[in-house]
């Protein structure tokens, strides 16, 4: 698939993946009810990646992304959040709680989008 602009990509995913909300809800949940972040992260990509907990898989699903959990510890650990703008991405991240936090990564391009929990899509 091939996005030319973001609100068509933001609309596909909405489509997508509201289907699965509850179980991404529950997979982000879990990860802060077991204490093993305060900060939850849904990977969503088209490639494969081996980071985090693999949710969703298109060869695997009928959903058309390849869907991880994973946690802002991790994309620190791997480099891909600078350590001296964490601080700078929880004071964002908490602004949107309740949200679910996803990290799309299209390509070169990635975005985080925080998902509202009560929209109906």
């Amino acid at each position: 698939m091939n996005f030319d602009d973001e609100a068509t990509l933001y609309a596909q995913l909405k489509q997508d993946l509201s289907p699965y909300r509850h179980l991404l809800e529950k997979a982000a949940d879990t990860i802060e009810n077991e204490r093993v972040s305060n900060y939850p992260i849904l990977l969503v990509t088209q490639q494969p990646s081996d980071l985090g907990i693999e949710l969703f898989n298109p060869t695997k699903s009928q959903i058309n992304w390849y869907v991880q959990a994973l946690t802002v510890e991790v994309l620190v650990s791997k480099q891909m959040i600078d350590i001296q703008k964490i601080d700078i991405f929880r004071t964002h991240y908490n602004q949107h709680r309740p949200a679910l936090c996803l990290l799309i990564s299209i390509g070169t391009r990635h975005s985080f989008v925080f998902w509202s929990r009560h929209d109906t899509a």
